[in-house]
Protein backbone atom coordinates (compact mmCIF):
# COMPACT_ATOMS: atom_id res chain seq x y z
CA UNK A 1 0.00 0.00 0.00
CA UNK A 2 1.49 3.62 -1.03
CA UNK A 3 2.43 5.82 1.21
CA UNK A 4 -0.79 8.22 0.14
CA UNK A 5 -2.93 5.67 0.31
CA UNK A 6 -2.24 4.27 3.68
CA UNK A 7 -2.46 8.56 4.87
CA UNK A 8 -6.21 8.16 3.17
CA UNK A 9 -7.14 5.10 4.76
CA UNK A 10 -5.62 5.88 8.34
CA UNK A 11 -7.58 9.48 7.71
CA UNK A 12 -10.78 8.07 6.69
CA UNK A 13 -10.28 5.38 10.10
CA UNK A 14 -9.97 8.25 12.46
CA UNK A 15 -12.95 10.34 11.04
CA UNK A 16 -15.66 7.34 11.62
CA UNK A 17 -14.01 6.48 14.93
CA UNK A 18 -14.74 9.74 15.86
CA UNK A 19 -18.20 9.72 14.48
CA UNK A 20 -18.82 5.89 16.16
CA UNK A 21 -17.34 7.18 19.68
CA UNK A 22 -19.25 10.12 20.58
CA UNK A 23 -21.73 10.07 23.48
CA UNK A 24 -25.17 8.35 23.00
CA UNK A 25 -27.06 12.00 23.45
CA UNK A 26 -24.97 13.48 20.71
CA UNK A 27 -27.10 14.66 17.98
CA UNK A 28 -24.68 13.03 15.26
CA UNK A 29 -23.88 9.43 15.44
CA UNK A 30 -22.82 6.73 12.69
CA UNK A 31 -20.52 3.65 11.63
CA UNK A 32 -18.72 2.08 8.93
CA UNK A 33 -20.17 -0.51 6.91
CA UNK A 34 -18.27 -4.07 7.28
CA UNK A 35 -15.27 -1.95 8.58
CA UNK A 36 -14.90 -0.10 5.01
CA UNK A 37 -13.15 2.88 6.43
CA UNK A 38 -14.53 4.98 3.15
CA UNK A 39 -18.41 4.30 3.70
CA UNK A 40 -21.01 4.33 5.67
CA UNK A 41 -24.04 5.40 7.72
CA UNK A 42 -24.48 8.46 9.92
CA UNK A 43 -27.42 9.32 11.54
CA UNK A 44 -28.66 12.81 12.49
CA UNK A 45 -30.67 13.69 15.34
CA UNK A 46 -31.91 17.25 15.05
CA UNK A 47 -32.05 19.48 18.20
CA UNK A 48 -35.85 20.82 19.80
CA UNK A 49 -35.58 23.90 18.04
CA UNK A 50 -35.12 22.38 14.44
CA UNK A 51 -37.84 21.86 11.67
CA UNK A 52 -36.81 18.39 11.80
CA UNK A 53 -36.75 17.70 15.42
CA UNK A 54 -38.77 14.91 15.88
CA UNK A 55 -36.87 12.80 13.06
CA UNK A 56 -33.99 10.15 13.13
CA UNK A 57 -32.39 11.28 9.51
CA UNK A 58 -30.24 8.79 7.86
CA UNK A 59 -27.37 10.11 5.60
CA UNK A 60 -24.97 7.14 3.76
CA UNK A 61 -21.29 8.47 3.88
CA UNK A 62 -18.94 8.00 1.19
CA UNK A 63 -15.27 9.22 1.20
CA UNK A 64 -13.36 8.53 -2.20
CA UNK A 65 -9.84 6.79 -2.48
CA UNK A 66 -8.47 11.04 -2.49
CA UNK A 67 -10.12 12.17 0.86
CA UNK A 68 -9.61 14.26 2.52
CA UNK A 69 -8.38 15.97 -0.52
CA UNK A 70 -11.76 15.63 -1.56
CA UNK A 71 -14.94 16.06 0.44
CA UNK A 72 -17.57 12.99 1.37
CA UNK A 73 -20.50 12.79 -1.04
CA UNK A 74 -23.60 12.56 1.39
CA UNK A 75 -26.70 10.73 0.30
CA UNK A 76 -30.22 11.18 2.71
CA UNK A 77 -32.08 7.85 3.10
CA UNK A 78 -34.84 9.50 5.08
CA UNK A 79 -37.15 11.72 2.64
CA UNK A 80 -36.09 15.58 3.02
CA UNK A 81 -37.20 18.37 1.90
CA UNK A 82 -34.80 20.73 1.49
CA UNK A 83 -33.36 23.91 -0.58
CA UNK A 84 -29.80 21.52 -0.71
CA UNK A 85 -30.71 18.19 -0.81
CA UNK A 86 -32.47 16.73 -3.75
CA UNK A 87 -35.18 14.80 -4.37
CA UNK A 88 -32.69 11.75 -4.44
CA UNK A 89 -31.54 12.53 -1.21
CA UNK A 90 -28.20 14.10 -2.84
CA UNK A 91 -26.37 16.90 -0.60
CA UNK A 92 -25.25 19.91 -1.66
CA UNK A 93 -23.52 23.38 0.04
CA UNK A 94 -20.64 25.36 0.14
CA UNK A 95 -18.94 23.11 2.71
CA UNK A 96 -18.52 20.40 0.28
CA UNK A 97 -18.04 22.35 -2.74
CA UNK A 98 -16.10 25.64 -2.85
CA UNK A 99 -15.64 25.93 0.80
CA UNK A 100 -13.96 22.40 1.40
CA UNK A 101 -11.06 21.99 3.35
CA UNK A 102 -9.07 19.07 4.14
CA UNK A 103 -9.06 20.05 7.40
CA UNK A 104 -12.66 19.74 8.44
CA UNK A 105 -13.80 16.17 9.83
CA UNK A 106 -16.80 13.98 9.14
CA UNK A 107 -17.84 14.94 12.41
CA UNK A 108 -17.55 18.60 11.89
CA UNK A 109 -19.52 17.73 8.03
CA UNK A 110 -22.05 16.02 9.83
CA UNK A 111 -22.75 18.76 12.57
CA UNK A 112 -22.52 21.69 9.16
CA UNK A 113 -24.74 19.46 7.74
CA UNK A 114 -27.01 19.32 10.80
CA UNK A 115 -27.13 23.31 10.90
CA UNK A 116 -27.79 23.51 7.05
CA UNK A 117 -31.56 21.37 7.60
CA UNK A 118 -32.58 25.07 9.31
CA UNK A 119 -30.26 27.31 7.59
CA UNK A 120 -30.67 26.31 3.84
CA UNK A 121 -28.30 27.83 1.09
CA UNK A 122 -31.05 29.44 -1.24
CA UNK A 123 -28.49 31.23 -3.24
CA UNK A 124 -27.38 27.90 -5.11
CA UNK A 125 -30.24 24.73 -4.35
CA UNK A 126 -30.44 21.73 -6.03
CA UNK A 127 -34.10 21.66 -5.35
CA UNK A 128 -35.34 24.90 -6.71
CA UNK A 129 -38.95 24.52 -5.45
CA UNK A 130 -37.92 24.29 -1.86
CA UNK A 131 -35.46 27.71 -2.31
CA UNK A 132 -38.80 29.32 -3.85
CA UNK A 133 -41.39 28.04 -1.21
CA UNK A 134 -38.51 28.61 1.59
CA UNK A 135 -38.29 32.56 0.55
CA UNK A 136 -41.82 33.46 -0.34
CA UNK A 137 -43.65 31.44 2.19
CA UNK A 138 -41.79 30.28 5.43
CA UNK A 139 -45.05 29.13 6.49
CA UNK A 140 -45.56 26.75 3.79
CA UNK A 141 -41.88 25.69 3.73
CA UNK A 142 -42.01 24.78 7.71
CA UNK A 143 -45.26 22.82 6.80
CA UNK A 144 -43.98 21.11 3.93
CA UNK A 145 -40.62 20.24 6.07
CA UNK A 146 -43.07 18.62 8.52
CA UNK A 147 -44.81 16.59 6.06
CA UNK A 148 -42.24 15.25 4.39
CA UNK A 149 -40.48 14.34 7.51
CA UNK A 150 -43.27 12.38 9.52
CA UNK A 151 -44.07 10.74 6.17
CA UNK A 152 -47.20 12.47 5.21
Amino acid sequence: MSMTRNNTVNRATADWQQVETLPADESVSGGRGDGDAFAGTAVLVPPPDSLYYGTRLEVSVTLSADYPRTPPSLVFHTPVFHPNISNTGIVSFPLLAENWSPDATLHQVLISLLTLLDEPDVTDPLRPEAAEVYILDRDAYTRRVREVASGS
